[in-house]
């Protein structure tokens, strides 16, 4: 590995500027996609996630207990203007993800408004709209009482 004296110039030297504003990084790519650069820590060689070591060259420590959300949605992006510390939960709900997609849905299906009183809660973290959810029990209800009353009538 090679001894890098002048992180911050290292770091310059292998971004690129974009139109849209952002610094991309032309370096090292873990493969989830974000940029990777490996420094030598006392010793021993450490491998970062380079958007958070240019936050903190640039602007200062990450709070604790907060992660870099890119504004941009460009993973490689190092630019410190388009990089936002929020929660683990804001970062994925800002997200594409399934959880993020169905967690900023306000009505069900069938057209029902996501309020308190209208939504249950599932044990796995899910909601369910509780009009919908009732009209599912009356038909399951009536599809069994159905089904007793024939089985019955066989015998």
């Amino acid at each position: 590995m090679q001894k890098i004296v002048d992180v911050k110039a290292h770091v310059q030297s292998k971004i690129r500027l974009t139109v849209s504003g952002c610094w991309e990084w032309t370096g090292s790519v873990f493969d989830s996609g974000y940029g990777a650069l490996s420094l030598c820590v006392n010793g021993r060689s450490k491998t970062f996630r380079i958007h958070r070591l240019v936050y903190e060259i640039f602007v200062g420590p990450i709070p604790t207990g907060l992660t870099l959300d890119h504004l941009c949605k460009n993973k490689i992006c190092v630019n410190p203007e388009h990089l936002e510390p929020v929660t683990a939960k804001e970062n994925i709900l800002r997200g594409s993800s399934f959880a993020a997609v169905n967690a900023r849905k306000s009505y069900c299906k069938n057209g029902h408004k996501f309020t308190f009183e209208n939504t249950q809660r599932e044990k796995s973290g899910g909601r369910r709209c509780r009009i919908c959810n009732l009209q599912y029990q009356k038909i399951k209800a009536k599809q069994y009482r159905l089904e007793k009353k024939l089985g019955a009538s066989e015998k």
